[in-house]
């Protein structure tokens, strides 16, 4: 059962998936493929699989409920204590980090369709088509915010593999700084960091 539903996808990342069965078919589709992929990225296989294991039950457990749906939390940052909320992966908003990389995704495959004669993009009736790759970049660095920023400078000598050795670098609400703040709640987190894109990465 997935976290998300195509309700989440309005405002910036609106489709017309109340006016067309097939987006809708296929932005669930997209939904199930990669909200576990990117949830994977961020909590690390065990943990990934022990949160989707206790959020299914009867009555998860209040770290599972937090993780989801979010959570005040506090933090240490250059000699500072921050308080702030981790707004969740799902909440009331219909702001999350998975719908902002599903809209990416599925932007991203749905943009021409493959043919025997290669790709081809529709023609519409009394509109133009315009370049999605502004919004394809917007969409995907919004989600990184949410996920958690790395400095490029600390990727390239750290792998993430040791939760030691992790810090905040902002005083963002982000996934990374929620989990970072409770990392003796979620003992087996292992972070995946992802990099800001721009156009010369598409």
């Amino acid at each position: 059962m997935s976290l998300i539903d195509t309700t989440y996808f309005v405002g910036d990342i609106s489709l017309p998936v109340s006016t067309n069965s097939n987006i809708s078919s296929n932005l669930t589709n997209s939904i199930t493929r990669y909200e576990d992929e990117i949830l994977k990225k961020l909590l690390g296989y065990e943990l990934w699989r022990d949160f989707k294991a206790g959020i299914a039950e009867d009555e998860p457990d209040q770290k599972w409920i937090d993780l989801r749906d979010g959570a005040e939390f506090s933090f240490e940052y250059w000699g500072h204590t921050i308080t702030t909320k981790w707004n969740g992966l799902v909440n009331s908003d219909k702001i999350s980090l998975i719908a902002y990389y599903v809209y990416y995704k599925y932007k991203r495959n749905n943009e021409t369709h493959s043919t025997g004669l290669g790709e081809v993009k529709a023609k519409g009736v009394n509109s133009e088509a315009v370049s999605s790759l502004s919004k394809l970049i917007w969409s995907f660095n919004s989600m990184v915010e949410l996920y958690g920023q790395i400095p490029a400078s600390v990727i390239k000598v750290r792998d993430f593999l040791e939760i030691d050795n992790y810090e905040h670098h902002n005083r963002a609400a982000s996934a990374y700084n929620f989990l970072l703040a409770n990392k003796e709640t979620y003992t087996n987190w292992i972070f995946e960091p992802i990099k800001k894109i721009n156009p010369f990465m598409l």
